[in-house]
Formats: structure tokens, C-alpha cells, sequence
């Protein structure tokens, strides 16, 4: 796991200019590195959480204080629960299909290019406020096709969801409502609706998910 994490957070540093755009890509850019695909509900929603507190964290230093330290208590809160809740929860099997390997590694690397190519041109053309918008369009657009691999309709909305906070935080940095509206929108937003993803429990995974014999049946 702690390996997991290295790789996961271990993307080169000091490139461009220190932004809280720049700071999610260093934190969000790499996920993790499996040779199979992913078959545990309980891990693909572990990720998710861990993912949805970096951006809580990442972001949410633009609300200023107090509501900064809202924000991240918030976020530290519903991690610790979400965490609680799946240790607590039976395991619950994914079924990816056949093609799962090549579908993840060929999201990975479209996912890492888009990032960093996106994020830097927008700082090199002066817009970097609106990096935190990309990243997360860019993940949450990656869960689409995870959404068919892994026959996991969850995935689907959980990208419909994160595309549709980064469109409307880019959005309102377009009518001038400010560089904290779209790190807040698009950025402690969607961490927050990744929270939630982990903490659902899959109870609408329905076909999606079966139980791992010896464990109970699927929450």
C-alpha cells in the first residue's frame, strides 16, 4: 500500500508555477499501478476517497479562513468515516471484463497526457486558475470507460458528476465570479462527490457486484 501511495503521489516537482491547479496534477496525475484490474469494491472506493480528500486538501485553501479549515476538518471527517464504513462492510466483488487491463492502461496514459498538457497550457497562457477545472473534467471523464470495463454503472454517474462540477466552476470563472469559485466547485466539490461515492456502499450496484463467498452478501 505505501508503495501504492509513492506511485500515486510521486510525480516530479518544482515545474511550473505554484498553483493549487499544479498542486492537484502533482497529487492527482498518477494513479495507482496494478498489473491486473481491480476486482475489490472495497479498494476501488478506498482510492476514491483517498483521491476526494487530496482534492478537498488541494483546493480548499481559496475559501480562506475560517471556511479553509471547514472544508478540510469536513473532508477529514468523512474520509475517517467512509473508511470506518468499509472496514466494517462485506467485500464486494467487480467483474471487469476481459479487455479491463488494456481499457486502464490506455486511460492511464490519455489521463496523464491530458493532465499535464492541459494544466501547463493553460498556466502558459494565463490562465492557471482554471488547471483545477481540467483535472477534474479529465477524471472524471477517465471513469466513463471504466464504467464499461468493469461493469460498474456507478463509474458512469460518478464521471457524469465530476465533469459537470468542473464545467460549472469553468463557467463561472468565465462570468468573472472569481479563481475561488472554480477551485471551490470544481475542486472541494468534487472531492466531496468522491467521499460520497466511497461511502455509498455500492447497494446499487445490483448485477454489478457480487459478494465474496465467505463474507456475507454485497451491502
Amino acid at each position: 500500500m505505501a508503495r501504492r501511495l509513492q506511485v500515486i503521489l510521486g510525480v516530479e516537482e518544482g515545474v511550473g508555477c505554484a498553483s493549487p491547479a499544479n498542486d492537484a496534477v502533482e497529487a492527482l496525475a498518477l494513479p495507482s499501478v496494478v498489473l491486473d484490474p481491480v476486482t475489490s469494491g472495497r479498494t476501488a472506493r478506498l482510492i476514491g476517497s483517498v483521491f476526494g480528500l487530496v482534492f478537498i486538501m488541494v483546493n480548499a485553501g481559496m475559501a480562506g479562513s475560517p471556511w479553509s479549515w471547514v472544508f478540510r476538518g469536513a473532508g477529514v471527517v468523512a474520509a475517517t468515516g467512509v473508511g470506518w464504513a468499509l472496514a466494517r462492510r462485506p467485500e464486494t466483488d467487480l467483474e471487469p471484463r476481459t479487455a479491463a487491463v488494456r481499457v486502464y492502461w490506455w486511460c492511464v496514459v490519455a489521463e496523464v497526457v491530458a493532465l499535464f498538457a492541459g494544466t501547463r497550457l493553460l498556466d502558459a497562457n494565463g490562465h492557471g486558475e482554471y488547471g483545477v477545472a481540467w483535472v477534474a473534467f479529465v477524471v472524471g471523464l477517465h471513469f466513463l470507460p471504466f464504467s464499461w470495463a468493469w461493469r460498474h454503472p456507478e463509474f458512469r454517474w460518478l464521471g457524469i458528476a465530476l465533469m459537470t462540477l468542473a464545467t460549472i466552476g469553468a463557467v463561472l470563472g468565465v462570468i468573472g465570479a472569481g479563481d475561488a469559485s472554480i477551485a471551490l466547485v470544481a475542486g472541494v466539490g468534487s472531492g466531496f462527490v468522491l467521499l460520497g461515492y466511497a461511502g455509498a456502499g455500492g447497494r446499487s450496484a445490483g448485477s454489478s457486484s457480487r459478494s465474496v463467498p465467505g463474507t456475507g452478501g454485497a451491502a
